[in-house]
């Protein structure tokens, strides 16, 4: 007598198929993961088998997600429970502080690839290159990262792109620094600072926009994971209003 596959048999071989793909390289940390419809008829089960799969990897952090944005490739190293002060941000001045850099950047990175001169580009991936050789000392990379932005905004050529920026300084260093300070973070932070430092290069806008939208997403779905997190522990949950 055949016996049946059982559909959690099924949600196991979509899990490990996933998972494989991000083992071999062939996802990576921040990519958006395919849609469940894609995911559907790419490992030919049912929509109710990968969504199975898909609360089990984002269970294990192997996945998050993020609200009407999709689901990407996590580091589940950056969950591992660290013993260190609360951040000195609350929900939603995090999410506030990265809407307000994803308004001023999207718009600085255009201006820059169109306006910047020579040096001012060099500079770019100059910040970028000391990034990847700072990995290992949280504070001087997240001083780096914060420079970086900047000299993005000054290479805009548009003073109000830079003022804004200083302006909320303290803010946006700690918001950076909080990202930073996660678990096996700072190498997939160089290596994105990088890809869009060499897209400005190639004055390739589609590309280093892309990149930059699909980090900032990705930074609110991951930090998003911390604080609900924190509020679990303390009983609660949170909301963008917190």
């Amino acid at each position: 007598m055949i016996t049946k596959i059982k559909r959690s048999n099924l949600a196991d071989k979509a899990y490990e198929s996933i998972k494989a793909d991000v083992f071999e390289g062939k996802m990576r940390e921040g990519d958006k993961l395919p849609s469940e419809n894609q995911l559907t008829k790419s490992l030919g089960v049912s929509r109710v088998v990968v969504r199975d799969a898909l609360e089990r990897l984002r269970k294990e952090h192997y996945i998050i997600t993020y609200h009407g944005r999709g689901s990407f490739i996590a580091n589940p190293s950056n969950y591992v429970y660290r013993d260190e002060e609360d951040s000195k941000l609350t929900y939603k001045e995090f999410c506030d502080i990265m809407e307000f850099r994803s308004a001023i950047e999207d718009a600085a990175i255009k201006r820059c690839i169109s306006d910047a001169n020579e040096n001012e580009i060099n500079e770019i991936l100059s910040i970028a290159k000391k990034m990847e050789n700072a990995q290992n000392d949280v504070m001087l990379f997240t001083s780096l990262d914060y420079e970086f932005h900047l000299q993005i905004a000054k290479a805009s050529h548009n003073s109000a792109f830079v003022d804004a920026i200083q302006l909320q300084k303290t803010k946006v260093f700690v918001c950076l620094e909080m990202m930073n300070k996660l678990n096996d973070s700072r190498s997939w932070g160089a290596s994105v600072h990088k890809k869009i430092a060499e897209a400005i290069l190639s004055r390739d806008k589609k590309s280093a926009l892309e990149i930059l939208n699909r980090n900032e997403e990705y930074n609110i779905a991951r930090i998003s994971e911390i604080f609900k997190k924190r509020a679990k522990m303390q009983g609660r949950t949170i909301e963008k209003g917190d």
